[in-house]
């Protein structure tokens, strides 16, 4: 190998690091085709084996438009049974040797049916690496992830994410491949960069002198400078096409005008038997078994061998175990581009037949063995068996739990239907569409299974009985529901349920009836919710529908929260999680504990909040419902950061975007909470990005949403201070929950606009702006009218976190309004400490402090200020401490540290003589403030500024305000921008 050295030592250093601080190490190795990515890999892994390291190595297939599932996982661990014994590969297996069996057939004995449902592929392949890196190094290699599909991608990222001890993940990517990466590989490799998980080495072509050593190395001689000149021209560096040029010369070949023309110049000469073999061997993919190649060629054993073996010893292949390799890509891609459409494809006809006959052999063909038999039938022409193994595919990669190529089977099984001739299909046109409409919402493409569904309906025709109707529309609805369509999701549901016959009761009907409520309680509309559960429940336990019965308690459970009744809620859910515990599928019990964490979370209980998600998201990962999983540690994230345990929540949530698509509605779950967490800690930029994601990929949100991902936007506004945006922001989330009936979607959106329009109206009085002050007194009306209402039924009973958001909406309104209350923000404080969270007790702590400075009372709010103050600290909150301590500054208010307050330190300009104070003055002297606002926010009078304005002229030999201010910025004296509602005018 030349001109790698640095490169290799890359390598050999991560391995070096891979378990060092408990995580694996990965590396992703890119560079144009015929660069050396594999000479380098095969380099690296020849001595890691020699240190003593495991390698386990594998490539992605190109097997047209449906990528193999697994491919480079699959190819790996067929090895284990020929590197481990008996007892260690069992040892290593553990448990997964059935699920494994799966994807590679030699690790164990693939069951028809597993009597327990368990989709938790990732979490078995990541259990047996783990367990093999608890023996030693390993280094598992994935190559060509250019030809990844979907489901590869989500393991490597899930296994780059998630593993731990000695183990290095090598990625190669060809980076020159036209088009770019595919939208899923473009956001993997996108999401290795941002998250710092990954090296990138990219290979770059070789320089002059590394040519010269590489034709030195291969000829065993110095090269002639004709010979050197030639090969560096034609070549440019890159290493394959070198290597090719030196090789046609040698054989005395002309060489072509087109590089990429070089590799099959060579393996023309071949003798004719050779290139033959080639030829089918090219049709299969860069990689053919040997007994596969004897089938398709029908070549006798010998001759057979014999051009092999010519192939060989021309370097165009390579022996892989039982298997040949093109020794590079670019030579199969060559051979295949250089044959006739009709002659691919006979021999995709011969591999086709080869591959059934096997398939026919095994009671279970694994997905990337029948999803190549599909490909190959296609490949041929032969629609009709075409047809058939893509339908058996699309089923095969659904037990993988390889969702994505399922429905890219499924999709080319549709395009088929009409070009095949009749054929017994194990399903009609309907039930094919059901399939894929399934396999698109499981892979997260929401609006194909929308467009799936309602072709569905429409191949059922008007003739299919009401019960079928129902529940195939019962299925769209999900499915809009998914997409982000909660109204058109309802609007299905009620055609459904209008169709069903009311006697007699009938599963279908309590499905679609506990569906609407569900949706329904999502909207807010919880009154409506507990009318549709009830009937659900009733008709549930006619028909013994245990799945439906425990919807329909999960749905009267949040009801009941809704209104208070939180000991009512969490019973109905108890009774709820025992009915679902006896059931198959585990998403509906995944559902009911999501609902006792957030009933929980809405009682102020938020640590045991944390513990039943993350138990949860426990059982969900070992499902293998990544979504679920996300969506549940995100809640746990967000129940921690109320809480202030900011850095379990950290962690939580960056579990939670490991496992969530962001193609799917468990995304906005995790950067909903993320961005919360980011708003506190202060950094407002990312919480704007956040949560401009979220409404990017989810425009029409549930109250449940809405309400949160609209206040935080109002808070960033508020923080970044444009309460002007941010009582925009507000009014959007009120449009968003309009006719909801649960104060938890509105109370926050109230407080939030009630806060902006707070410090729209103080700093209206500062400016004497009598319209602004009655146009933000008309507002703040409306929106206190707004939370009283929602909190003033007679049903309704506020649990401790709303009433703690009422109370800071009472607050914020009196600030609007101009009413010395500072026992509004006490009682607010109160609320928030008694729940425990830190954040919003230290917000209003320091709003009262705010007030009381005002008033005068200068000794309760240097109480109100320090407890403000440490709270922040604690968290550490930066931009309110840095809030609290520019107020307690302005205030001459000593905060209980020991570091002196920010007002005491050495300022700039001190050399000037001028004191502290009038240093202040003179920054917002030099930002145009009069003497009246200059005041207002130092907690002065207008005269004291007057005096200090004197002052300040009469030090530095200044004539006029003007003079002073031109001075002030020519020192690089600025002012510091005003907090949110800082502008508070002096009673």
């Amino acid at each position: 190998m030349v001109g790698r050295d640095a490169e290799l030592s890359r390598l050999r250093a991560a391995l070096e690091a891979a378990g060092r601080e408990g995580a694996a190490s990965a590396l992703l190795v890119a560079g144009e085709a015929g660069v050396g990515k594999t000479r380098l890999i095969d380099e690296f892994t020849e001595r890691a084996g020699h240190d003593g390291a495991l390698v386990l190595a594998g490539a992605c297939l190109d097997v047209g438009e449906t990528a193999a599932p697994f491919a480079p996982v699959a190819e790996a661990f067929r090895s284990l049974p020929a590197v481990l014994g008996p007892t260690e590969l069992s040892e290593v297996l553990g448990g997964s040797a059935q699920q494994l069996a799966r994807i590679v057939p030699a690790l164990g004995h693939r069951q028809g049916h597993l009597t327990k449902p368990d989709g938790a592929l990732f979490e078995h392949v990541l259990g047996v690496l783990e367990r093999l890196g608890g023996r030693g190094p390993v280094v598992l290699v994935a190559e060509d992830v250019h030809w990844a599909g979907r489901s590869t991608i989500e393991l490597l990222a899930f296994l780059i994410g998630n593993l731990r001890g000695p183990v290095l993940i090598l990625l190669t990517w060809r980076d020159d491949e036209p088009g770019g990466p595919g939208p899923a590989l473009g956001s993997f490799l996108a999401e290795l960069d941002r998250g710092h998980r990954t090296e990138r080495v990219r290979l770059a072509r070789l320089a002059g002198p590394q040519v010269a050593e590489l034709v030195a190395t291969i000829t065993g001689a110095e090269p002639s400078r004709h010979l050197m000149e030639t090969v560096w021209s034609r070549s440019d560096g890159n290493p394959f096409f070198a290597e090719e040029v030196l090789a046609a010369s040698a054989d005395g070949l002309a060489l072509p005008a087109e590089l990429r023309d070089l590799a099959l110049a060579r393996m023309r000469a071949l003798p004719a038997a050779a290139w033959h073999v080639l030829r089918a061997a090219a049709v299969a993919g860069r990689r053919v078994e040997h007994r596969l190649l004897a089938e398709v060629t029908g070549f006798a054993e010998p001759k057979l061998l014999a051009a092999v073996r010519q192939a060989v010893e021309h370097h165009v292949l390579t022996v892989d175990g039982e298997a040949y390799v093109f020794r590079h890509a670019l030579g199969q891609e060559a051979v295949y581009a250089d044959m006739l459409p009709a002659e691919r494809s006979v021999w995709h006809g011969k591999y086709a037949a080869a591959l059934a006959g096997r398939a026919a052999q095994v009671q279970e063909a694994s997905a990337a063995e029948l999803g190549q038999l599909a490909h190959h039938w296609h490949a041929a022409g032969n629609w009709r068996e075409a047809l058939l193994a893509s339908i058996d595919a699309g089923r095969a990669a659904q037990r993988a739990t390889a969702y994505p190529e399922a429905y890219a089977h499924d999709e080319r099984a549709l395009a088929l239907w009409d070009l095949a001739p009749a054929a017994a299909t194990p399903v009609d046109l309907t039930g094919l569409l059901q399939h894929a409409a399934q396999m698109a919402s499981l892979a997260g493409y929401a609006e194909q299974a929308v467009s799936l569904a309602r072709r569905a309906i429409t191949s059922a025709g008007p003739a299919v009985n009401p019960l079928a109707a129902g529940s195939l529309r019962a299925r769209l609805a999900t499915y809009l529901w998914e997409a982000g369509d909660t109204p058109g999701a309802l609007a299905e549901l009620r055609q459904a349920a209008d169709a069903m016959p009311d006697d007699p009761p009938s599963t279908e009907a309590a499905a679609i009836e506990a569906l609407q409520g569900r949706l329904l309680m999502l909207r807010g509309r919880n009154r409506e919710a507990a009318t549709r559960g009830s009937r659900a429940l009733t008709l549930a336990r006619a028909v013994r529908a245990d799945d439906a019965e425990a919807s329909a308690l999960c749905t009267l459970a949040a009801a009941a929260a809704a209104r208070g009744r939180v000991d009512e809620a969490i019973d109905q859910l108890h009774q709820a999680a025992r009915l679902a515990a006896g059931q198959s599928d585990i998403t509906g019990l995944l559902r009911i504990q999501q609902n006792l964490a957030a009933t929980l979370w809405a009682s102020g209980r938020c640590a045991a909040s944390a513990d039943v998600a993350v138990a949860a998201a426990q059982i969900a990962r070992e499902a293998g419902l990544r979504t679920e999983t996300g969506m549940l540690l995100a809640n746990a994230g967000a129940a921690l950061v109320r809480i202030g345990r900011w850095a379990e929540a950290d962690r939580f949530l960056q579990m939670s975007g490991d496992a969530v698509s962001l193609t799917t509605l468990g995304s906005t779950y995790h950067l909903l909470q993320r961005s919360l967490l980011r708003l506190w800690q202060g950094d407002i930029t990312q919480a704007r990005a956040d949560l401009a994601r979220v409404l990017t990929n989810f425009p029409d949100l549930d109250p449940q949403l809405a309400c949160p991902v609209y206040t935080q936007l109002a808070e960033v506004a508020l923080w970044s201070d444009r309460p002007g945006e941010a009582r925009e922001a507000a009014a959007a989330g009120l449009r968003a929950v309009e006719g909801n009936d649960d104060p938890a979607y509105v109370l926050p959106l109230c407080r939030a606009g009630l806060a902006a329009v707070a410090t729209d109206a103080q700093r209206a009085r500062i400016h004497r702006d009598n319209a602004g002050i009655d146009q933000s007194r008309l507002a703040a009306d409306q929106l206190i009218t707004t939370a009283r209402a929602i909190a003033a039924p007679a049903d309704t009973t506020l649990t401790p976190v709303t009433e703690a958001e009422l109370l800071t909406a009472e607050a914020e309104y009196n600030r609007t309004i101009g009413r010395d209350e500072a026992s509004r923000w006490d009682e607010a404080a109160v609320a928030w400490a008694a729940l425990r969270y830190p954040f919003p007790r230290a917000y209003t702590r320091w709003r009262q402090a705010e007030l009381e400075l005002t008033a005068g009372t200068r000794a309760s709010a240097s109480a109100a200020l320090a407890e403000a103050w440490q709270l922040a600290g604690s968290l550490p909150a930066q931009q309110l401490q840095h809030e609290i301590e520019a107020l307690a500054a302005r205030a001459r208010i000593t905060l209980p540290s020991s570091q002196r307050p920010a007002a005491d330190k050495p300022e700039p300009g001190t050399g000037l003589g001028l004191t502290a104070r009038e240093l202040e003055v003179l920054k917002l002297l030099a930002a145009g403030r009069t003497n009246r606002q200059i005041g207002a926010q130092l907690f002065i009078s207008p005269r004291t500024v007057g005096v200090h304005v004197s002052h300040i002229l009469a030090k530095l030999g200044l004539a006029s305000r003007g003079e002073a201010a031109a001075a002030a910025h020519a020192l690089g004296l600025t002012s510091p921008a005003a907090p949110p509602g800082a502008d508070t005018e002096l009673s």
